[in-house]
């Protein structure tokens, strides 16, 4: 008689059921993972995005803000942001629009607003930035 001994069918068969249920929960893990990733992503373009169009306008300064403060119509414009998800090119068209309005009935003090919109696979997103100058006399 031999000492060595090998591995049954049953050892084999719950090892193999084993491995495939690791990988399956690996596999749905990972798309949880890239959706996230994706979705991540795209706040923070649209984070980017709300700030520098903010930066803008406050750099521009209290009266270059007045076409739109007397207009009272938003200054609405799309970006695009393009990148490779699975293997092939996705646009996200973001939609920006700006306001700027006199608040607290100073003439001297503006709220100034920024809001992005977006698509994405789970549904509409949307981001709101908003700040306030004041004009020193």
């Amino acid at each position: 008689p031999s000492n060595r001994r090998g591995h049954n069918l049953l050892e084999v068969l719950i090892a193999a059921s084993i491995l495939s249920v690791v990988v399956i929960l690996m596999a749905g893990v990972w798309a949880l993972y890239h959706t996230a990733l994706t979705k991540s992503k795209n706040m923070l373009v649209a984070t980017s995005l709300a700030r520098s169009v903010l930066e803008q306008k406050v750099a521009g300064g209290f009266s270059a803000l007045d076409p739109v403060v007397a207009s009272g119509v938003p200054e609405v414009s799309h970006y695009v942001s393009k990148s490779q998800v699975r293997g092939r090119t996705v646009n996200v068209d973001y939609t920006v629009t700006f306001r700027a309005a006199n608040s607290m009935g100073d003439p001297g003090f503006r709220r100034l607003e920024v809001r992005l919109d977006w698509e994405e696979d789970t549904g509409k997103k949307n981001l709101l930035y908003e700040t306030c100058l004041y004009k020193t006399p």
